[in-house]
Formats: structure tokens, C-alpha cells, sequence
């Protein structure tokens, strides 16, 4: 018979220990379970100066949510904090810059802490135009979108007397382009109305029924209008149609003509982001659109603040 050595029965000793720990349900893993807890809902928090945002607290149990909980603020020149009630509360960004949101039990056994960022955003007070198309390159005030693959991003939109707004445009899905050969009374430079982002949603294996683009990074508390123009140098017997959808925390619709447009830009007022601070400007066939290919674009979008007056006569709505 073969003998044990002092090792082997030490490690036997710690096996025998670990077993009877068990057996008297001490793991430490269901001890942890059972502690009492408060956690804020988000582990970090963004928000935009001047913004009002609500924050929510969980707890392990009824009791533990039954005793009263104190919020507060690190540093209270980056935002404001105010107690709704035990298990939430109401934050107001004040500056841009970063600190740490606090919920503590009276007793101070219990504690949780989040991270919180204010950010500046620019309030838009001039137009920002988009020229969509790879023809052809226009000059400033156009910001020029060529890219057309999903997910490009022109980033640092300048309104048209140059100010960077950080504004950015995304697409959401990818695009054709191509010159469309067609003159305008607006005074859009060549450049820009030549040339047009594009699908088609009667081609393809699957056709492109809908594609669209994100504007990112606007401010919450302001709302825009956003003025398009579409041409298509089609033959006269057919209709290019285009619907748009512009959605935020709300929602317009226009029908664009693209055929052989020269005098028609079409409006859709008053939209305001969503709370991720994006609006989703997404197209496809309109209702009338009878042509071959079911060819939607668009050649240039205009954002406006709300309510700016753009001196065009004939807006269509």
C-alpha cells in the first residue's frame, strides 16, 4: 500500500473544510446575494446644458426602499440635483463638464454613485445646407455629402457663415448617385442640384424600399425645418415621386416631385430630436411614383431653427 505524504493530507484536510462549508451554507457567493442594495438605474449619464433629465433608483427589496435616501451632486457648478422622492430625482445640466451623481440611505449603510456628463450644444441660429452627390463638388455654404456607403459620417457641420455647429449626418443604409442634368430658379448652384443621392425601389433582389439618414448631436430644446429638393431629368410621361419621413420626438411627412424639377422645394417645420438628440430623415417611393425603376432621391436639404425665414416664395408644405 502506497503511504500519503503530509501534502496529500492537508490538501485532503482543506477538501473536508470546503465540503462541511458547504454543507452549512456559507458560500460566500449567497451571502453576497443577500446583501441590501441601491443602485441608480444608468451607470453613466449624458445630458445637454440646460437639459432636464430624470434619474431612477432600484432596491434589493421592499424594506430596503421603504427607508429614506438622500441625492446629491459632487459638484454642483456642472449641474443641479432635485429630491422628487426617495428613489428619484430630477438633474438639470448647468455647465459642460463631468462629475458624479450620489443616492445615500440617511443612515449612510447604503451608497451608489454614477457617472454624469453635460455636454454644449450648438443652438442653431443660421441654415446649414446638405449637397448629396459624387459628380460633382459645390462650394461653401454647401457641406458636401459623397459618401455613400452605410454608416458614412460627415461629422462638424458648418452652418452658411461658416460657424462648426458639431452637428453630424450618418447614412443609414447605402445609396446610388448620379448627375441629373437639371437648372433651378432658388439659386442653388449648379454644383449641388446636378447631382443627387438615389435607389431604386423596383430593382434589385431585394429592392431598396427605404433608405435614410441621421443628423446627431442637436439640441434637445430647439426645432427645425428642413427644406428639400429633388430632381430627376425623367421623360414626360412618367412621375418621380419621393416620400420623406423626418421623425425626432415627432414626426413630418412630405411627397417630393422629383420630375424635371426646376421651381419646387418642399418643407417639413417643426421637428425636435429624439432623446438621443437625433433626427432620422428616411426616404422612399411616393404614392404617385409610377416610374420604371421607382427611382427616389434627393439633391439638397436645407436645416433651418424653426421658423427661419429662407426668403423662397412657393414653400410647398
Amino acid at each position: 500500500m502506497k503511504n500519503f505524504n503530509i501534502q496529500s493530507v492537508f490538501y485532503i484536510m482543506l477538501l473536508a473544510l470546503g465540503l462541511n462549508a458547504c454543507d452549512e451554507g456559507s458560500d460566500p457567493r449567497t451571502e453576497y446575494a443577500n446583501r441590501k442594495f441601491v443602485r441608480i438605474s444608468k451607470a453613466t449619464v449624458s445630458i445637454q446644458k440646460g437639459e432636464d433629465y430624470t434619474v431612477k433608483a432600484s432596491f434589493d427589496s421592499q424594506e430596503t426602499a421603504s427607508q429614506k435616501f438622500n441625492w446629491r451632486i459632487l459638484n454642483t457648478a456642472v449641474a443641479s440635483i432635485a429630491r422628487v422622492n426617495d428613489s428619484t430625482a430630477t438633474i438639470t445640466g448647468i455647465e459642460a463638464g463631468s462629475t458624479t451623481i450620489a443616492i445615500e440611505s440617511e443612515d449612510g449603510k447604503l451608497k451608489y454613485f454614477s457617472i454624469l456628463h453635460v455636454r454644449n450644444v450648438y443652438e442653431l441660429t443660421r441654415p446649414v445646407y446638405l449637397d448629396f452627390g459624387v459628380a460633382d463638388v459645390s462650394d461653401p455654404p454647401f457641406n458636401v455629402i459623397q459618401k455613400i456607403e452605410r454608416g458614412a459620417t460627415v461629422s462638424d457641420l458648418l452652418d452658411d457663415e461658416g460657424t462648426n455647429t458639431e452637428y453630424s449626418i450618418s447614412n443609414l443604409t447605402g445609396f446610388l448617385s448620379l448627375a441629373v442634368s437639371n437648372p433651378n430658379v432658388f439659386g442653388i448652384p449648379w454644383q449641388a442640384a446636378n447631382d443627387c443621392f438615389f435607389n431604386d425601389g423596383r430593382l434589385g433582389d431585394p429592392p431598396v424600399s427605404e433608405s435614410g439618414f441621421v443628423i446627431s448631436n442637436l439640441k434637445k430644446a430647439q426645432s427645425y425645418d428642413f427644406y428639400i429638393y429633388g430632381s430627376l431629368d425623367n421623360d414626360v410621361h412618367s412621375i418621380v415621386e419621393t416620400e420623406f419621413r423626418i421623425k425626432g420626438g415627432n414626426e413630418g411627412t412630405v411627397v417630393v416631385d422629383n420630375s424635371r424639377n426646376t421651381d419646387r422645394i418642399y418643407r417639413v417645420k417643426n421637428i425636435f430630436p429624439d432623446g438621443d438628440a437625433q433626427i432620422t430623415i428616411m426616404m422612399g417611393m411616393g404614392p404617385g411614383n409610377n416610374f420604371w425603376s421607382g427611382f427616389y432621391g434627393v439633391n439638397v436639404i436645407v436645416i433651418t431653427p424653426e421658423g427661419y425665414d429662407m426668403q423662397i416664395p412657393g414653400v410647398i408644405d
